[in-house]
Protein backbone atom coordinates (compact mmCIF):
# COMPACT_ATOMS: atom_id res chain seq x y z
CA UNK A 1 0.00 0.00 0.00
CA UNK A 2 1.03 3.44 -1.16
CA UNK A 3 0.19 6.38 1.77
CA UNK A 4 1.20 10.41 0.93
CA UNK A 5 3.37 11.22 3.45
CA UNK A 6 5.41 14.21 3.62
CA UNK A 7 8.12 13.47 2.22
CA UNK A 8 6.60 13.03 -0.96
CA UNK A 9 6.19 16.79 -0.93
CA UNK A 10 7.83 19.21 -4.44
CA UNK A 11 7.37 22.32 -2.60
CA UNK A 12 4.45 23.36 -5.08
CA UNK A 13 0.47 22.91 -3.26
CA UNK A 14 -0.89 22.25 -6.69
CA UNK A 15 1.67 19.17 -7.67
CA UNK A 16 1.35 17.81 -3.81
CA UNK A 17 -2.70 17.98 -4.51
CA UNK A 18 -2.58 16.58 -7.83
CA UNK A 19 0.02 13.48 -6.48
CA UNK A 20 -2.24 13.03 -3.70
CA UNK A 21 -4.83 12.62 -5.92
CA UNK A 22 -3.11 10.06 -7.95
CA UNK A 23 -2.22 7.75 -5.01
CA UNK A 24 -5.77 7.79 -3.52
CA UNK A 25 -6.85 6.21 -6.78
CA UNK A 26 -3.69 3.75 -7.06
CA UNK A 27 -5.04 2.78 -3.83
CA UNK A 28 -8.38 2.38 -5.22
CA UNK A 29 -6.58 -0.15 -7.47
CA UNK A 30 -5.08 -1.78 -5.08
CA UNK A 31 -7.99 -2.28 -3.17
CA UNK A 32 -9.38 -4.29 -5.49
CA UNK A 33 -7.14 -6.42 -6.95
CA UNK A 34 -6.09 -7.67 -3.16
CA UNK A 35 -9.94 -8.22 -2.35
CA UNK A 36 -9.64 -10.23 -6.34
CA UNK A 37 -12.71 -7.97 -7.28
CA UNK A 38 -11.42 -8.23 -11.30
CA UNK A 39 -14.54 -7.07 -12.50
CA UNK A 40 -14.80 -5.10 -15.74
CA UNK A 41 -16.98 -2.50 -14.00
CA UNK A 42 -14.60 -2.10 -11.11
CA UNK A 43 -10.93 -2.57 -13.18
CA UNK A 44 -12.23 -0.44 -16.05
CA UNK A 45 -13.43 2.31 -14.22
CA UNK A 46 -10.44 2.79 -12.10
CA UNK A 47 -8.04 2.21 -14.79
CA UNK A 48 -10.16 4.81 -16.48
CA UNK A 49 -9.89 7.57 -14.05
CA UNK A 50 -6.11 6.68 -13.38
CA UNK A 51 -5.42 7.34 -17.30
CA UNK A 52 -7.79 10.55 -17.20
CA UNK A 53 -6.02 11.85 -13.92
CA UNK A 54 -2.75 11.12 -15.47
CA UNK A 55 -3.05 13.36 -18.37
CA UNK A 56 -4.40 16.19 -16.44
CA UNK A 57 -1.25 15.60 -14.16
CA UNK A 58 1.37 15.81 -16.92
CA UNK A 59 -0.58 18.03 -18.61
CA UNK A 60 0.13 20.28 -15.67
CA UNK A 61 3.65 19.34 -14.68
CA UNK A 62 4.95 20.06 -18.65
CA UNK A 63 2.50 23.51 -19.14
CA UNK A 64 4.61 24.43 -15.86
CA UNK A 65 8.23 23.40 -17.23
CA UNK A 66 7.33 25.56 -20.27
CA UNK A 67 6.65 28.23 -18.59
CA UNK A 68 9.48 28.27 -16.18
CA UNK A 69 12.37 27.05 -18.72
CA UNK A 70 12.76 24.13 -16.94
CA UNK A 71 16.06 22.84 -18.71
CA UNK A 72 15.56 19.17 -17.59
CA UNK A 73 11.99 19.03 -19.38
CA UNK A 74 13.19 16.95 -22.02
CA UNK A 75 14.04 14.04 -19.35
CA UNK A 76 11.35 14.34 -17.04
CA UNK A 77 8.88 14.19 -20.29
CA UNK A 78 10.50 11.00 -21.32
CA UNK A 79 9.42 9.90 -17.87
CA UNK A 80 5.92 11.05 -18.60
CA UNK A 81 6.20 9.21 -21.81
CA UNK A 82 7.11 5.75 -20.22
CA UNK A 83 3.85 5.84 -18.30
CA UNK A 84 1.65 6.81 -20.86
CA UNK A 85 3.11 4.00 -23.28
CA UNK A 86 2.42 2.10 -20.37
CA UNK A 87 -0.74 2.89 -19.52
CA UNK A 88 -2.03 2.91 -23.10
CA UNK A 89 -0.36 -0.45 -24.09
CA UNK A 90 -2.24 -2.63 -20.81
CA UNK A 91 -5.16 -4.48 -22.03
CA UNK A 92 -6.52 -5.14 -18.39
CA UNK A 93 -8.58 -8.39 -19.92
CA UNK A 94 -5.72 -9.84 -21.74
CA UNK A 95 -3.95 -12.14 -19.73
CA UNK A 96 -3.69 -15.76 -18.51
CA UNK A 97 -2.73 -15.08 -14.54
CA UNK A 98 -5.09 -12.09 -13.55
CA UNK A 99 -3.39 -12.11 -9.88
CA UNK A 100 0.16 -11.60 -11.43
CA UNK A 101 -1.03 -9.14 -13.84
CA UNK A 102 -2.78 -7.30 -11.67
CA UNK A 103 -0.15 -7.33 -8.97
CA UNK A 104 2.86 -7.09 -10.99
CA UNK A 105 0.72 -3.91 -12.38
CA UNK A 106 0.31 -2.21 -8.89
CA UNK A 107 3.66 -2.71 -8.17
CA UNK A 108 5.24 -0.61 -11.62
CA UNK A 109 2.65 2.06 -10.70
CA UNK A 110 3.67 2.44 -7.14
CA UNK A 111 7.58 2.06 -8.21
CA UNK A 112 7.27 4.10 -10.79
CA UNK A 113 5.12 7.20 -8.83
CA UNK A 114 7.61 6.85 -5.67
CA UNK A 115 10.59 7.24 -7.87
CA UNK A 116 9.63 9.87 -10.14
CA UNK A 117 7.96 12.13 -7.66
CA UNK A 118 11.35 11.44 -5.17
CA UNK A 119 13.87 12.17 -7.77
CA UNK A 120 12.47 13.87 -10.98
CA UNK A 121 9.16 16.16 -9.27
CA UNK A 122 10.90 17.13 -6.80
CA UNK A 123 13.86 18.80 -9.17
CA UNK A 124 11.13 20.19 -10.69
CA UNK A 125 9.73 21.32 -7.06
CA UNK A 126 13.10 22.85 -6.06
CA UNK A 127 13.70 24.42 -9.45
CA UNK A 128 10.05 26.29 -9.82
CA UNK A 129 9.84 27.05 -5.96
CA UNK A 130 13.75 29.41 -6.44
CA UNK A 131 12.02 30.87 -9.70
CA UNK A 132 8.77 32.12 -7.53
CA UNK A 133 10.77 33.66 -5.02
Amino acid sequence: MMMWNDSFSVSNDEIDNQHKQLIEIIEELAIVIHNKDYSYANIIEIIGRLEDYIKVHFEYEENLMLKYSYPNIEHHTKEHNELRYKMQNMSVFDYNKPDIFYSETLTYLFDWLTKHIMQVDKQLGKYVLELSK
